[in-house]
């Protein structure tokens, strides 16, 4: 995969359950550039990039890690929170990310070494912040869930990276354990045999009952403004769905679409 970002662990602080990323682009097409993110898939896949054998690994998987709806789904139990401390170079126009490509004096970022940051020579490490200061770029401190997620990195870690950002799911601090995943549906319904599709559906106004057609254009289905139940203050009924009307169908009136109904 191609690295889009380089990665730079600036702080550590365990009690605090905290870290502090530099990120540097180092991606660029004409007119474009990997983007600057603050979504929280972005930082899990960064942090469990080199926790295999820490509790992070043990944690998440690597296929986990590069699995998108996994990752949107459960960043939550993961990582608390992102905050952008300070950005570089950004935004750019088209014209300036192509003054940038065409920049002699512009560094890319380099080849991981195997050295941390204060065990590289005074040359090497001068050429890594120039190449930060010279590409666009943002640091971010994160938050996570327990400190264990960050106990396999410390200050002076660098490397760089091909993840990239996708769209968690953003939750208010404290409500992750009480919000389900969304994704794992607690009922599936079938409510026909056979090849028949749903087409149109319609819940009561109490929303004790669905009504379901397989009919193209079935009369009365699909109008959004259709109500399932007298108006409020008003003893006078209006026409229900056919699946709801059940045994209340007037005689000699036109049989109601191949539907079924669900609690």
């Amino acid at each position: 995969m191609t690295d889009l970002y380089g990665v730079r662990v600036l702080a550590v602080d365990p009690p605090r359950r905290r870290i502090r990323l530099r990120s540097t682009v180092v991606y660029y097409d004409s007119g474009s550039h990997a983007p600057l993110t603050d979504d929280a898939s972005f930082f899990l896949r960064v942090l469990r990039e080199s926790a295999d054998g820490a509790p992070l690994g043990d944690a998440v998987t690597r296929d986990q890690r590069l699995d998108e709806v996994w990752v949107d789904a459960n960043t939550r139990w993961f990582v608390e929170s992102v905050e952008r401390v300070a950005t570089r170079h950004f935004p750019l126009t088209d014209e300036e990310v192509d003054e940038l490509l065409d920049d002699e004096d512009r560094l890319g970022f380099p080849w991981e070494e195997g050295l941390r940051f204060d065990e590289m020579t005074p040359e090497a490490a001068a050429d890594l912040v120039l190449s930060e200061e010279t590409n666009v770029g943002a640091d971010y401190d994160v938050v996570v869930t327990d400190p264990r997620w960050i106990e396999h990195l410390t200050a002076g870690d660098w490397w760089r990276t091909a993840a990239y950002p996708t769209h968690a799911d953003q939750l208010l601090a404290g409500e992750a354990p009480a919000v389900p995943d969304l994704r794992r549906p607690a009922a599936v319904l079938k409510p026909f045999d056979g090849d028949d599709e749903r087409r149109h559906l319609v819940f009561s106004d109490d929303g004790r009952h669905l009504a379901v057609t397989s009919e193209e254009g079935g009369e009365g289905w699909g109008d959004p403004r259709l109500r399932c139940g007298p108006p409020h203050g008003t003893g006078s009924p209006v026409r229900r769905p056919a699946a709801l009307r059940g045994r209340g169908q007037r005689a000699g009136s036109a049989p109601p679409p191949r539907a079924s109904t669900a609690r």
